[in-house]
């Protein structure tokens, strides 16, 4: 997906999960934590939409969550989903971001962050290619998941939302809530089927 985007000339970063595989798992997913999640400069929104056919080419089926012409003016109302069947059982995630001087605001929990620690992204290795990142990576997650938090894995069986033994209460609460967001706002469109459930 980072060379549909690149193509396109569109300014992404890694989010998410996939920052503590950057930083905790030394480049790599971490193991209950297989999916991708991107965030876009809100921007290029126009770009993103444009670009959907080719995205499609990477073996999902990408929609809007909230269908809309044009964006608000929030982006709590900004997200995209990448199916890889018609009940999106788990698939990468693409959420815009608007910047001010401050400040970056994403439909994701917590919904603000420093900009000063998210961009200018930095690039970084990850699972033998070099992708972009949020500048700070570590205070990134210690802002998301709770001071040094993140750096103690999940116990987990597969995925983390399939009988995950949370010993991290931070990172399994911003998971939960991250999930529950998707699913109650998409509920209509594709995750009815959806079952989450973090122990």
């Amino acid at each position: 997906m980072g060379r549909v985007f690149d193509q396109h000339n569109i300014t992404y970063l890694h989010v998410g999960g996939t920052v503590i595989g950057l930083v905790r798992d030394h480049g790599e997913y971490v193991p209950y934590d297989t999916d991708t999640d991107f965030g876009v400069d809100a921007n290029d929104y126009e770009k993103l939409d444009k670009a959907i056919p080719d995205l499609q080419k990477t073996g999902y089926i990408f929609k809007w969550v909230y269908p809309e012409k044009e964006p608000k003016n929030t982006s709590k109302h900004w997200y995209m989903v990448g199916c890889p069947n018609k009940n999106c059982s788990l698939g990468p995630g693409i959420a815009l971001y608007r910047t001010d001087s401050e400040h970056i605001e994403a439909p994701v929990p917590p919904w603000k962050y420093p900009k000063d620690i998210v961009v200018p992204p930095i690039r970084r290795v990850f699972e033998g290619m070099e992708m972009p990142f949020p500048r700070q990576p570590e205070k990134y997650l210690d802002f998301v998941y709770g001071k040094d938090k993140w750096r103690t894995p999940l116990k987990c069986d597969k995925h983390y939302y399939s009988q995950c033994n949370a010993t991290l209460r931070a990172e399994s609460l911003s998971i939960l809530l991250y999930w529950n967001f998707l699913c109650f706002t998409t509920v209509q469109l594709y995750f009815r089927h959806w079952d989450i459930q973090i122990l």
